[in-house]
């Protein structure tokens, strides 16, 4: 690698052969920090500010590595990269802290492990070289991620893990075999048992219990048949006569319903017996019903008669004021009229309230509009000048 670095910090122009490992050692500010700081910024795009050369604008670091080389400047108005590789240069003009992707390709890239950053490539004044300067555990784990170890590691633990949980299921079923075992042996006298004798013995009980079932089953039925019986014995005491013919049947039924009507007739008969005591005047209904219509219309008027004068009588303690019935008149007569223009502004305020409505109904509606517009323009809603 070849590095030659412009106007940083304290190095006007100077250039460096890097082989393999390299040191950096000289007295105290001749530059060493400057060099490794120059040459991290051209890696790492860092930032110029405070290091560019007292008098110059920029800071100019050019690298060569194997197919690839590079020139970054960076400073007043530049933070450019030039990168030249096999398939030709590119330029790459204020890419602000972002490193071209061919650089990176090739390893030079920071790594971050526990969000902690590392540099691998360089160490500082009085760090101990590559990523010693980090904790153990960062150190670990990068070198870990750089060689796979840490999928190695997550296999073996989940190995691990595995192993654990099938040892812990291998001994359950261990448990539940020795359980099983001990099951199996109680059954072991079952060998010396007659299956054969056993079925036949079952089939003989089970066919002899049906045809038990079935004799209870006729036992119940011919005790409830004996009670039947016992119960129309009394019927050989009987003398059932000869039968009657249809003919007479049908006399009897007619008997039965004259015999119904004449009770009817008799308990009538038995009702009217006390007319015959009663002396019926010879009277003209006719002139009776008149009069009686009239008297009792007498009576009617009679009591409305006695009802008003009662009330009358009630008005002789009452003192009748004298009024001016023109003057109530035309009192009334404003009242009406007040009526009559209440109800028309009534009306009139409805009227108003619903344009009002209506009204609010265009503002809002023109409001949206007007918010369209005011997109369609780019315009400040706030303000109302354009965007």
């Amino acid at each position: 690698m070849k590095v030659r670095v412009r106007n940083y910090q304290s190095i006007k122009d100077t250039t460096v052969d890097v082989k393999g490992f390299t040191v950096v050692v000289g007295k105290s500010n001749t530059g060493k920090t400057a060099l490794l700081r120059a040459v991290e910024g051209a890696i790492f795009n860092d930032s110029v500010r405070g290091r560019v050369r007292y008098g110059e604008k920029t800071s100019v670091v050019d690298i060569q590595y194997r197919d690839i080389a590079w020139t970054w400047e960076k400073g007043e108005g530049a933070n450019d990269y030039m990168v030249t590789t096999p398939d030709g240069t590119e330029d790459y003009s204020r890419v602000g802290f972002k490193v071209p992707d061919e650089i990176v390709d090739r390893g030079f890239k920071e790594w971050w492990v526990d969000n902690v950053k590392a540099r691998p490539q360089i160490a500082q004044w009085h760090e101990p070289i590559f990523l010693l300067n980090k904790t153990g555990k960062v150190i670990t784990e990068l070198m870990a991620t750089v060689t796979r170890l840490d999928v190695v590691n997550m296999a073996i633990r989940k190995c691990g893990l595995y192993t654990k949980r099938k040892r812990s299921t291998l001994k359950v079923r261990e448990q539940d075999l020795q359980k099983a075992e001990k099951r199996a042996r109680e059954f072991d006298v079952l060998d010396d048992i007659d299956v054969a004798g056993l079925t036949t013995a079952h089939t003989a009980y089970t066919g002899t219990k049906d045809a038990i079932d079935t004799v209870d089953t006729y036992t119940v039925r011919l005790g409830n048949l004996k009670g039947i019986l016992a119960d129309y014995k009394v019927l050989d005491d009987l003398d059932v006569p000869e039968a009657i013919p249809t003919d007479t049947l049908t006399e009897i039924g007619r008997v039965g319903q004259w015999d119904q009507k004449h009770d009817t007739y008799r308990t009538t008969l038995d009702q009217l017996d006390v007319l015959d005591s009663v002396d019926i005047p010879d009277i003209n209904l006719q002139a009776s019903f008149e009069e009686l219509s009239q008297i009792g219309g007498w009576v009617g008027k009679l009591e409305n008669y006695a009802e008003m004068q009662t009330f009358l009588d009630t008005l002789d303690s009452i003192e009748i004021p004298e009024v001016n019935l023109q003057c109530t008149l035309d009192g009334l007569a404003n009242v009406d009229d007040y009526i009559t223009r209440l109800l028309d502004v009534g009306g009139k305020l409805k009227k108003v309230k619903q344009d009002l409505e209506q009204l609010d109904k265009d503002i809002e509606h023109d409001e949206l509009h007007l918010d369209e517009v005011r997109g369609e323009i780019d315009e400040c809603p706030v303000c109302g000048r354009d965007g």
